[in-house]
């Protein structure tokens, strides 16, 4: 077979230093600029929240202390006025109010109503911190009935102590059990992740893979604009050659799909090497598919769009709302089971998913190959 159009379009891609940085600067590049700055985004995200101390209580001052010690809470602890004014700013995302007599309640064993929250219609992260507060209580309610239940064993054995003494005794030990960490927690799964088997996280953690999920997409459909550009001036034309308009298409495509598979091979070298992704061989077998599934929609989209103005809008569009369905920037999964089900339709879910290498792994592949066959046969019609 004769490879001559392969190796032009190869030398072609090497001497034009714009497709060069559409191959390799737009997957790889920005996949690790942009994750770089996602990821210290993160690092440096803090949840402003309001607290009103009501009680004035060693409890409340204790609640207090441990709150602002959270490493993503930034804690104001202001007046009733000044909360309700910050919460109206959106200077704070919610306000806690530690009810007066919660010190007293505590110590007789109730929690209910003893904190009161204010929310407005932007706040976003309340019921993080809703927890985070509750366990805080949670924990000083553990420590009084342990303290409770010592100086009650110790009546009942009728043992000489001071009940002052022995209840605070029992209380820092209490307490102290709580260092480093809980002696218990409770790990759960939402209902609809448990019913689709994916409790499990996938290769999806890292924010720089689900990014590379994105800028690969777009950076085959960029490169696939030489068939808008070519089919109205050449392909007429090659269809009278020797090699024919099949094997032309064909060869490029192959040339492409080459140094787009040598950037997926950098770009896992680069991850593995950077701690980013672990080095994992089904992984990478996973993006070779992937990136064969984004280039076959890219000259499938191509084969129907006469204008290059046209197909750089469509491409655009298309894989910005692929992206955000597939969960290219955030696992839009985790939001509904409904999203959650429709998720396994879109490429990304191949690396994206807690269950890799299963049946939709060889269905996105023939899929993939079908497309490719239609562009092929479309254009060949069209000629």
């Amino acid at each position: 077979m004769n490879l001559s159009i392969a190796y032009f379009k190869i030398r072609e891609i090497l001497l034009h230093p714009l497709s060069l940085v559409l191959i390799f600067f737009i997957p790889l590049g920005l996949t690790l600029i942009v994750g770089h700055l996602v990821e210290k985004g993160q690092k440096q995200l803090e949840i402003p929240i309001a607290i009103i101390d009501e009680d004035h209580s060693d409890f409340s001052r204790l609640l207090v202390e441990r709150i602002s010690g959270q490493a993503k809470i930034h804690l104001y602890q202001v007046s009733g006025e000044k909360a309700e004014r910050m919460l109206l700013r959106n200077d704070v995302d919610s306000v806690f109010v530690i009810k007066k007599g919660f010190q007293k309640r505590l110590l007789t064993g109730e929690r209910e109503q003893s904190i009161e929250v204010w929310i407005s219609p932007f706040s976003m992260a309340e019921g993080i911190v809703r927890e985070v507060i509750a366990s805080e209580t949670a924990r000083l309610t553990s420590d009084v009935k342990a303290a409770d239940w010592v100086v009650k064993v110790y009546k009942s054995l009728d043992i000489q102590m001071d009940s002052s003494k022995t209840w605070n005794a029992a209380y820092d030990y209490t307490d102290s059990q709580w260092e480093p960490e809980p002696l218990m927690t409770i790990q759960y799964d939402q209902l609809y992740l448990e019913e689709s088997g994916a409790g499990k996280s996938g290769f999806g953690d890292s924010p720089y893979l689900r990014l590379w999920t994105f800028f690969t997409m777009l950076g085959c459909f960029l490169t696939s604009d030489w068939i808008v550009r070519e089919k109205g001036v050449l392909f007429f034309r090659i269809q009278s050659t020797y090699h024919g308009l099949v094997s032309y298409l064909i060869q490029n495509t192959v040339a492409l799909f080459l140094f787009h598979l040598f950037q997926t091979l950098l770009t896992f070298y680069i991850f593995v090497k950077t701690n980013i992704i672990q080095m994992r061989p089904e992984l990478l077998l996973l993006m070779f598919v992937y990136l064969f599934v984004c280039l076959s929609f890219s000259i499938w989209s191509a084969s129907f769009i006469n204008q290059i103005g046209s197909y750089y809008i469509v491409s655009f569009l298309f894989v910005i709302i692929i992206g955000i369905l597939g969960g290219s920037f955030f696992p839009v999964q985790e939001f509904s089971s409904t999203l959650l089900k429709l998720s396994v339709i879109f490429p990304q879910n191949l690396l994206l998913s807690s269950n890799q290498m299963n049946i939709q792994t060889p269905l996105f592949i023939s899929g993939a190959i079908v497309l490719w066959i239609l562009a092929i046969r479309r254009l060949w019609i069209k000629r």
